[in-house]
């Protein structure tokens, strides 16, 4: 809504700024669903990823509130819900 009120265009990250590795979000997920995985990659297992927001927070004044952990919850239960209504 601020980006509208504002006139602000392009791409904005939003993101929590702190880095976490691939292998660990799937561990999460996989976790969460009950299902088993396997990350082929080894660098994507190990490194770390940090996504810059700090563009958001300059023009918007945004700052994450939902940790990494609540968000992907938040994504799960929206996709089961979506899938469920469609199939």
């Amino acid at each position: 809504k601020l980006s509208i009120e504002r006139n602000i265009k392009g791409t904005f990250n939003l993101a929590s700024g702190s880095g976490e590795s691939v292998g660990k979000i799937v561990r999460y997920i996989s976790k969460k669903l009950k299902v088993p995985y396997e990350i082929e990659d080894k660098n994507a297992k190990e490194d770390t990823v940090t996504i810059n927001n700090e563009k958001i927070k300059r023009y918007l004044r945004w700052i994450p509130k939902t940790t990494l952990e609540k968000g992907l919850d938040k994504t799960i239960v929206y996709f089961q819900k979506v899938l469920k209504e469609d199939g």
